[in-house]
């Protein structure tokens, strides 16, 4: 960042607390040492952020081919409605005649089935969104 330039209206704009962040992690001289790390900052930040966005497509698209490979299907149905899972004992639960637990389906089985189903929601409503549906 060019020495000789008026800081004012970045100043203005950068929280006081945010620059003081770096003022504090960072030994920095003036203004453009302290603004110039602040851009270089941003800089690095959209870069890991655009590569992260590229680690999660390529994590999610393999999930979705070793889906696709191992877990068998019906026609018209997609492998993670079809996700196969253990059921847990209901510790809390009372004993059955044989002693044993009734078994439930865990916690975070539960948490996906719901996640998937509310992502079909939405899918289906910004579908019709898309295609004029107003119903």
């Amino acid at each position: 960042m060019p020495k000789q330039y008026d800081y004012t209206n970045m100043e203005r704009l950068i929280s006081t607390a945010r620059m003081t962040s770096y003022r504090n992690a960072f030994e920095t001289n003036d203004k453009s040492e302290l603004f110039g790390l602040y851009s270089w900052n941003l800089e690095l930040a959209g870069t890991l952020n655009s590569f992260l966005q590229l680690i999660e497509v390529a994590l999610r698209n393999t999930i979705n081919e070793a889906g696709k490979k191992h877990i068998a299907t019906n026609a018209g149905q997609h492998w993670f409605d079809n996700l196969p899972y253990n059921e847990i004992e209901d510790e809390e639960a009372e004993k059955q005649a044989d002693g044993s637990y009734p078994k439930v389906k865990a916690e975070q089985v539960k948490k996906f089935e719901e996640g998937i189903k509310k992502a079909k929601k939405n899918a289906m409503t910004l579908l019709k969104r898309k295609l004029g549906d107003t119903t």
